[in-house]
Order: structure tokens, then sequence, then C-alpha cells
């Protein structure tokens, strides 16, 4: 995922450099298209901790940063993850580290240019890797 991130990192930087100066609009629209068209839907593989943090509500947090989950895996999936809670500080502490696969998701109508693009994941493959 990191990989990816960069990849699109890069392309967008050369892109902007590219632009006549104070054409933001453009910008926009290029930035959003890389979201709508090259992140959102794609499925990636993933490892890092999973669990709750504060709330109920499962985090998955690796080395590129924390992101909301909605969990496709199974209801055995669902039991496996019960206690587990994540480090935000430093994942590898976390009590469930996991690996697998997920499909990535842009929360577009909550999302713009000026405030970012939050990611989130779908995990619909895992296993755990460790339990502490």
């Amino acid at each position: 995922m990191l990989r990816l991130l960069t990849v699109v990192c890069i392309c967008v930087a050369r892109w902007a450099q590219a632009q006549e100066p104070g054409n933001l609009t453009e910008f926009e629209e290029g930035l959003t298209f890389i979201y709508k068209d090259v992140i959102h839907g794609r499925e990636v593989p993933i490892r890092g901790a999973l669990g709750t943090f504060i709330t109920e509500d499962l985090t998955f947090v690796d080395n590129t940063g924390s992101y909301d989950v909605k969990l496709d895996a199974g209801r055995e999936a669902r039991r496996s993850l019960e206690g587990c809670e994540v480090n935000p500080f430093d994942w590898k502490l976390s009590d469930c580290i996991i690996s697998g696969r997920a499909e990535l998701t842009v929360d577009f109508p909550n999302s713009s240019v000026s405030d970012g693009y939050e990611i989130d994941l779908i995990i619909f493959e895992m296993t755990i890797e460790e339990r502490r």
C-alpha cells in the first residue's frame, strides 16, 4: 500500500509542476481523478495491527497510517478479533497483528482537496499472525 501511495504522490507532484501557477481547478480535478480511478476500489495486500482504539469501531494501523475498517471476512474473523486493541503509537506492540487483503475506499461526499481524502479499508481476507 505504501508503494501505491508513493507512486500517487510522485505523479501528483510532477503533474502539479507542469501546470500554470494559480490553476487550482485543474489540480483539484486531477487529484480527484487519481483518488477515484486509481485508489478507490483497488485491492491491496495488508500487514499491520487490527483492533479497537477508544471506540468499538475497528481500526487498522501500519507504517502508512491508521484506517477505519469494515470487516467483510466473515463471522469467524470478527470473533477472532475480540479483545484486540491497537497501539496507535507503535502498531507492532498491538494485541493482534494480521496479514491479508483489503479494498481501498475513499469517502468522496465527506472529502475535498482542501480537507483531504479519507481512505478506509474493507478487509475481506485476513489471518492473525500474532496475538498477545
